[in-house]
């Protein structure tokens, strides 16, 4: 978690948007999510979206499942259960998707 009780608050949003020249939107409720999250999507170029969650947020952990050699892998944060199709997963990524192994030294 973040909160200045654990020692590891979160910078000023507001502020590191400005300081790239990003617009910034802040949404506090889930009623602000659903109602205003749409339109922040479609909106064109960069944008930094800070989304308080509350404190009893459940938090995302890394999963595992077998691979097709059915030995247990970790699998990275675009790939949580529930799995999608392999292909449609591949398909959806904007970014190459992670391999267990690739970048480790």
């Amino acid at each position: 978690g973040t909160g200045r009780e654990d020692g590891v608050s979160a910078p000023d949003f507001s502020q590191v948007a400005q300081a790239f020249g990003f617009p910034y939107r802040k949404l506090e409720t889930l009623s602000e999510v659903r109602t205003q999250l749409p339109g922040i999507l479609s909106e064109e170029g960069a944008l930094l979206c800070e989304i308080v969650c509350t404190p009893e947020q459940k938090y995302l952990h890394q999963s595992y499942a077998l691979n097709e050699k059915r030995r247990l892998e970790i699998r990275p944060l675009e790939d949580l259960s529930p799995f999608m199709e392999r292909e449609k997963l591949e398909r959806e990524m904007e970014i190459p998707l992670w391999k267990q192994g690739e970048g480790e030294e």
